[in-house]
């Protein structure tokens, strides 16, 4: 077998990396679109479905473990050439996501009354908000599934489908959106009503997909047990990490709203720019998933004792299915890649995009922001926020390329614990400048816990690499061996 070379893994990074990335820059795009038209209805319909989108996203925020817990087990399974074993992963995952999203379908419906309320949803914004929500609560499971769907197809080392799917989803979004509000001038409803058939019927096609695989692979359609177990405590670890992660977030910008409206409009455009530096970094870390998930299953197959391999072979054979082990070790020296030269070029690809990202942000620093607003102190606000951003996004792509890594290699509590230390440097820089009135310490807050999460990544890869190091040398030096 040839080995890797850095632009052989260099393609396979950029082949699953950027259309993760537009593909997952499309996701806000039914929101927007919905926000976009509904401005045209009235500033009630705006507002109460502006509140509704917060709550939905929320819980958008907290089920993307479906997407990274299915990625990592699918990979790792592939990895080792084990196809029957992803198609039941994938099966699993898609059973987990369907019972998630109906009980969110069910807690939203039950309780979003209240949380709009909470929100702000009283008076004229209250009706349109309400109705927003409970339409797009019935395209929870839609949503869910679809990220579990993703994850599969992730896990499978290919991300152009999901790109299509999603293109193709946020354009019917639109047109609909279009002829139903604007050309037929249906309200809020309408609006809602497309956005949830669309994820219904992006959820119908992975449905589609996985179905079909595990037919191909005889895999039955009910879940395993041991299966969903394993995923649901990959899940734990993840929602937690999530949950520090979207109050932080919530944190800080409460501490705008308390800096006065200008600082409030200021940190919302500069936020909005930081989400989509994020997107962009977030391709990278859907290939750190997927591509070290992958080796693991591999490194799995390949070093695997001798009588190990013999027992596999004679427990294929006498299952029908004789050669099944030859077939995945073949399959997994295939797709190996050395996990440091992986690792490198992953880091490499996070700090370049990161200088990119730095010297776009602070050469259009003084422009961007009078695209969002013509308010010369809201810009000049923006503008020295994006300073911050601009000056930050090395630490950022590389602290969102870590976690990618870490995702795949299985350290998900780690995760959890290292996103636990950022929240704490976040609330320590934030309380430092309480009696600041300038938006400069809620980005300075930000910037720690994101320079936090990337010292901890930084470890943390480190430690799996060595790890995996010593027991490659472990296994060269045994007798076995």
């Amino acid at each position: 077998m040839t080995s890797p070379t850095r632009r052989s893994v260099d393609r396979r990074i950029g082949a699953i990396a950027i259309p993760a990335a537009i593909a997952l820059a499309t996701e806000p795009l039914f929101e927007l679109c919905d926000v976009a038209i509904l401005g045209h209805l009235g500033t009630d319909e705006l507002g109460g479905a502006s509140l509704a989108i917060r709550l939905l996203a929320f819980g958008h925020a907290v089920f993307i473990f479906l997407m990274f817990g299915t990625t990592s087990a699918v990979a790792r399974r592939l990895g080792a050439g084990d196809r029957v074993g992803a198609a039941r992963e994938a099966v699993t995952a898609m059973w987990i996501a369907l019972a998630i999203g109906l009980v969110g379908t069910a807690a939203f419906l039950a309780s979003g009354r209240v949380l709009l309320t909470l929100l702000g949803g009283t008076g004229a914004v209250a009706d349109p908000a309400w109705t927003y929500l409970w339409i797009n609560a019935f395209g929870l499971a839609g949503f869910t599934l679809t990220m579990a769907g993703v994850g599969v197809r992730r896990g499978m080392l290919e991300t152009r489908t999901p790109l299509v799917v999603a293109a193709i989803a946020a354009a019917v979004n639109l047109v609909a959106d279009l002829v139903l509000v604007v050309g037929l001038g249906f309200g809020v409803g309408a609006a809602a009503l497309t956005t949830t058939a669309v994820k219904i019927g992006s959820a119908v096609f992975y449905v589609t997909l996985v179905a079909g695989e595990a037919r191909r692979q005889r895999v039955s359609l009910l879940p395993r047990r041991l299966a969903a177990s394993a995923q649901l405590r990959v899940g734990r670890d993840l929602v937690i990490r999530t949950l520090l992660l979207r109050g932080a977030i919530m944190a800080a910008q409460s501490m705008a709203a308390h800096r006065g409206p200008t600082q409030l409009a200021a940190f919302a455009i500069t936020f909005q720019i930081w989400m989509f530096c994020a997107y962009a970094a977030d391709g990278l870390e859907a290939a750190g998933q997927s591509l070290v998930a992958h080796e693991r299953g591999a490194a799995a197959v390949r070093d695997a004792p001798p009588h190990r391999s013999s027992s596999a072979s004679s427990a294929s054979s006498a299952s029908g299915a004789s050669g099944a082990t030859a077939e995945a070790t073949a399959v997994a020296d295939h797709a190996s890649l050395p996990l440091r030269l992986l690792v490198a070029r992953l880091n490499a690809w996070g700090l370049r995009l990161g200088v990119v990202l730095t010297l776009l942000l602070l050469t259009t620093s003084a422009v961007l922001p009078r695209l969002f607003t013509t308010d010369a102190d809201v810009a000049a606000a923006a503008m020295h926020g994006l300073w911050w951003v601009g000056a930050f996004s090395v630490i950022n792509t590389l602290a969102f390329v870590g976690d990618g890594i870490l995702v795949g290699a299985g350290r998900q509590q780690y995760l959890a614990a290292a996103m636990g230390a950022a929240a704490i440097a976040f609330a320590v820089v934030a309380w430092a400048g309480r009696s600041n009135a300038d938006l400069a310490i809620v980005w300075a807050a930000i910037s720690a816990m994101m320079a936090t999460r990337c010292v901890a990544a930084f470890v943390g890869v480190r430690r799996f690499v060595m790890a995996t190091q010593r027991d490659d040398r472990h296994r060269v030096g045994s007798p076995a061996n």
